[in-house]
């Protein structure tokens, strides 16, 4: 048994990489992480470009509190944080 990395649902998989119980929590963890990068992306790229100064500095900060902010969400309501999906990840790749 498995737990569902959107919902938290009890779920027998059905494939060895299976981390959502149904298409529409798949489809939800991705739209929601595909709209955090739309706003995160732009800021850790105005830090990479450029790591000293004031605008990277600033653009870092913020990224992080997003980032720290996204994961609160994630445990508030139940869900893997994006740290555990990517080490969930990780571990199935590395077993393959």
């Amino acid at each position: 048994m498995c737990k569902c990395a959107e919902c938290g649902a009890t779920f027998k998989r059905l494939q060895a990489k299976q981390l959502f119980c149904e298409p529409k929590c798949r489809t939800a963890y991705h739209n929601r992480s595909a709209k955090r990068g739309k706003t995160l992306v732009p800021l850790l790229l105005a830090w990479r470009v450029k790591r000293t100064g004031g605008v990277s500095k600033r653009a870092l900060r913020e990224a992080c509190q997003l980032i720290a902010q996204f994961n609160a969400e994630d445990e508030a309501a139940g869900r893997l944080s994006g740290n555990a999906f990517v080490a969930r990840q990780y571990a199935h790749w590395l077993r393959s």
